[in-house]
């Protein structure tokens, strides 16, 4: 994964017919084609020349998960609550968002590329910032240690 903020942009490539690149959002990078999302992730679109973009949408695939409430995220929850069931912004999916988004953070603090061994939390090419990731908890607190071990 890479990377990018703080007004650095990746270079502009032809195959995305973009003119230029907006000021913020995501672009997914597949073996076939590139996703490009706003700063949320809705209304993704492929980054297909015009054509293949209008012809693409005629025949969208089924969404085969579930939808959070447009914008109210604490409707979902309520509904979930109320339901039973599990909301699709869980613990289990934030979990790693936010560790993600914490690596991130880490590289931009410290102005490098980090390597991320996600399994075991730990940063191969820089260990000297294992100890941001994870404190040596004290004695009497160990609660959770092996949460993320399965």
């Amino acid at each position: 994964m890479r990377w990018y903020e703080g007004g650095l942009k990746p270079d502009n490539r032809p195959e995305w017919n973009l003119k230029e690149l907006p000021g913020s959002g995501m672009i997914m990078v597949g073996d076939k084609h590139c996703l490009m999302t706003g700063g949320r992730p809705n209304n993704p679109q492929i980054l297909l020349p015009g054509k293949e973009w209008t012809e693409f949408q005629k025949t969208l695939p089924a969404q085969t998960i579930p939808r959070v409430f447009e914008e109210n995220p604490q409707r979902e929850w309520v509904e979930a609550i109320k339901n039973n069931t599990m909301p699709g912004s869980n613990f289990d999916y934030s979990a790693g968002l936010v560790e993600m988004a914490l690596v991130g953070v880490l590289a931009q603090r410290f102005d490098t590329r980090i390597e991320y061994d996600a399994a075991n939390m730990k940063v191969r090419n820089h260990t000297e910032l294992d100890a941001y990731i994870k404190e040596p908890a004290r004695k009497g607190w160990e609660y959770g240690e092996n949460l993320w071990k399965k």
